[in-house]
């Protein structure tokens, strides 16, 4: 599986979390649930899932694919921000 730019990593615990390159993971939340997508933020850079034990591939996959435009807008967003900028 290929992460998107703004995922610095992966963690399965009880559930499984995203650990993201920046704060952007409320608006992630609140963009994901417009999609249909239910996550929640248990840090500023943080995603986790919940996903049932019982969870098919097709639905991981619909999953990903609200989650994946929401962290390219997020991230775009940011970049124009000047988010992640060491230099202002």
């Amino acid at each position: 599986m290929k992460l998107h730019a703004s995922v610095a990593g992966v963690a399965a615990q009880a559930s499984l979390l995203l650990l993201l390159t920046g704060p952007v993971a409320a608006a992630a939340c609140r963009a994901a649930l417009e999609g249909g997508l239910v996550i929640n933020a248990p840090r500023p850079d943080v995603l986790r899932f919940a996903p049932s034990l019982l969870v098919s591939e097709a639905q991981i996959d619909g999953a990903l694919a609200i989650l994946g435009p929401v962290l390219a807008q997020l991230t775009s967003a940011g970049d124009a921000a000047g988010q992640g900028d060491d230099h202002g």
